[in-house]
């Protein structure tokens, strides 16, 4: 294990880093292909970047560890245990264990405070059921669930029908032939039902039955009136443009993509709202034990203010006691402002976790009950960088953005190619024009008497063709520049893991700077209690002492407990960092939302 004394190394690395994360974006590619137009798959541009960060961070040891420490303190070096336990229980988060927080009155003109306990991980359970921000972002994967069952059934089997009649009135001139020349009307009905289908390899099936009825006056035929069934089949395959599976496809895999993307949105979105909750909890344990020490504050001045007036005449003079009634007045202006503080804190959890047991119209004060850690944790720059470009979920965004213009590109590759369409059908017909009988038509057509076929070949191609290669470089253009946003986001988020470490190693100092200094300022106010209680005079001098150290400690005092809820929320932000959030709370996003 190494302590952060030993980071001559990783200081080395870090600067290597940053010099590789400038320069990456210009050495990105396939190796040997130097043009801007080279597309890249979203594997390829997750490898290159991987293997950036690694080669960027090889001068740290694969196995190196980090585990956070603190400078030694003289101050705590020169305390005994016992005087630092005496000094522990006068000042600090455990001195105040025993007290209650006197909240004041609610906007319902109650001086009774309602509170409800309330656990870390219950809290973070609630978000993750009703937070309003989440409830939206969870309709994003299941519309997008519904645009993939609408790619889909594009392939899916049509049942159609059609009625048509039509009567022709047509005047003719005279003929040679009496009663077969003139005028002639029609009446022609045509019903057909039948079944089409395109495949994903671009091929048009169609199945359809056709009967029509003709009646016809004056008739060139032996009858006036005739039916005709007809039933056929007709296959349009594309031979070049519009060919395969890749091209025809091609919608479902983007709604796919966009889906995964939604899916990725939704976990970027609930660990945000599992980081607001954790830090909204931080802040409100952080903001009720100000209000502890800020009646502690109170207190102890309206103690000495007590004192003073009780020896007002002998050892202490008028000035004094208008001093510590101010002191006082001021005090307790801090209690009611930390009051206050607490029940903003209060409403701004109860608004994030949403519960419909805590509206955030009631008065209720949420109490929380989870002790905050303080041990120091162990990590390596290199897992966390890692475990980063491999989780975030804007980063799995990127990548599904980047398939899906790698399947407009394919798409507009395959409209480059010209339109050759080969179509092949075949048609029996049947005919009754004995008995006026529809059925005898359709069962003439079991004769097979009359089969009619058709070959036919289409042809295009638009000449010069521009149209079609200028979308191929535009789709080429924008997959490129999906993969040059995918490393941006990958900087965006190396940088966010560095800052995440700095700010857990910086607020663990902080906690053990801030508790030795308390540490120094409760002696300090214990030498001036043991000068009182041996028969100091309450000079304006000492007492002007005394209260400055009173207002020193609980200062130092709120500067502690602010440390030690800030190095928990940084353990939070971290984690989100890191993109492991969700896997502490044992939470996940469903991977589809039907």
């Amino acid at each position: 294990m190494r302590s952060l004394t030993q980071g001559g190394n990783r200081r080395w690395a870090t600067g290597v880093l940053l010099a590789t994360l400038g320069s990456a974006g210009l050495t990105l590619g396939v190796p040997g292909c130097k043009s801007p137009l080279t597309p890249m798959s979203d594997d390829a541009a997750r490898r290159a970047v991987l293997n950036d960060y690694r080669e960027a961070l090889a001068a740290i040891e694969a196995e190196a560890q980090v585990t956070l420490s603190r400078e030694p303190s003289e101050v705590e070096e020169e305390l005994t245990d016992e005087r630092r336990e005496e000094l522990d229980e006068m000042a600090g988060p455990v001195a105040y264990e025993a007290d209650e927080a006197e909240l004041g009155f609610d906007l319902t003109g109650s001086e009774t405070a309602s509170t409800v306990d309330l656990a870390l991980p219950d809290a973070l359970q609630m978000a993750a059921r009703n937070n309003l921000t989440l409830s939206v972002a969870r309709l994003s994967p299941k519309i997008a669930d519904e645009q993939v069952t609408q790619a889909e059934a594009v392939f899916d089997w049509v049942f159609f029908a059609n009625a048509n009649w039509q009567r022709l009135d047509t005047p003719q001139p005279p003929g040679a032939v009496t009663g077969l020349s003139g005028d002639t009307q029609q009446d022609n009905l045509t019903l057909q039902t039948g079944l089409r289908k395109a495949t994903t390899l671009g091929t048009q099936v169609q199945i359809d039955t056709q009967i029509r009825r003709l009646e016809q006056s004056p008739s060139f035929f032996t009858v006036s009136d005739y039916y005709d069934a007809d039933l056929g089949i007709t296959v349009t395959q594309p031979l070049l443009r519009n060919f395969g599976n890749a091209a025809n496809e091609a919608s479902i895999r983007i709604a796919e993509n966009t889906r995964e993307a939604e899916v990725q949105t939704l976990r970027e979105t609930l660990m945000d709202v599992l980081l607001a909750t954790e830090s909204a909890y931080w802040n409100l344990r952080f903001s009720k034990q100000r209000l502890l020490i800020r009646q502690r504050q109170l207190a102890r001045t309206v103690e000495l203010r007590d004192k003073v007036k009780a020896r007002l005449g002998f050892d202490a003079p008028p000035a004094s006691l208008t001093d510590a009634n101010a002191r006082v007045e001021l005090r307790r202006s801090d209690v009611i402002i930390a009051r206050a503080l607490v029940r903003q804190a209060s409403d701004e959890l109860k608004r994030v976790i949403n519960s419909p047991d805590l509206s955030v119209v009631g008065e209720t004060v949420l109490v929380p009950t989870t002790d905050p850690g303080k041990s120091p944790i162990t990590f390596s720059l290199l897992d966390e960088v890692t475990t980063a470009l491999q989780s975030r979920p804007e980063l799995l965004a990127s990548l599904a953005g980047i398939r899906s213009t790698e399947q407009r590109r394919i798409v507009a590759e395959n409209a480059e190619l010209p339109l050759l369409d080969l179509t092949v059908g075949a048609e029996l017909s049947g005919i009754d024009f004995a008995d006026d009988d529809v059925l005898e038509a359709y069962e003439d057509l079991s004769e097979l008497n009359y089969i009619d076929y058709l070959v036919g070949l289409e042809f295009e191609r638009p000449l010069g063709n521009r149209s079609a290669e200028a979308l191929t470089r535009q789709r080429r253009f924008e997959q490129q520049q999906a993969v040059q946003d995918y490393r941006r986001q990958s900087q965006d988020v190396v940088v966010e893991v560095k800052d995440a470490l700095r700010d857990v190693m910086t607020s663990y100092e902080l906690v053990g700077a801030q508790r030795a200094s308390r540490r120094a300022a409760a002696d300090a106010l214990r030498v001036l209690q043991v000068e009182q209680d041996a028969g100091a005079a309450l000079t304006p001098d000492f007492i002007d002492r005394k209260l400055q150290a009173q207002d020193r400690l609980a200062d130092i005092e709120i500067g502690e407990v602010e440390a030690i809820a800030n190095y928990n929320i940084a353990l939070a932000e971290r984690e989100r960092a890191t993109g492991t959030l969700l896997r502490r709370e044992g939470l996940e996003v469903e991977p589809r939302g039907r």
